[in-house]
């Protein structure tokens, strides 16, 4: 099998619950890799520690964005910037 066919089989795999079986499995959503989905995965709905780090850091470096309006409005931006630092 070529590398993009399994890319490809990976992504478009559906979160599955088979008949008869006792564990969801999701796909993870970092590395498209399937992950239990249960109490015996304490990363879920990531597949390990690593791929929910990686998550973590694209969120604190703010790689994620929500759309919307600002929260601060520019003008309160602005005016914080010319505050005198407190020492």
């Amino acid at each position: 099998m070529e590398p993009w066919t399994l890319r490809l089989a990976l992504h478009s795999q559906k979160d599955t619950l088979s008949p008869g079986a006792d564990k969801m499995t999701v796909t993870c959503p970092q590395c498209r890799h399937p992950a239990v989905y249960d109490e015996s995965n304490p990363y879920r709905p990531f597949c390990s520690k690593r791929c929910k780090l990686i998550d973590l850091g694209t969120w604190a470096s703010e790689g994620y964005a929500i759309p919307g309006e600002s929260v601060v409005p520019v003008e309160e931006a602005a005016d914080e910037s010319k505050r005198p630092e407190k020492r």
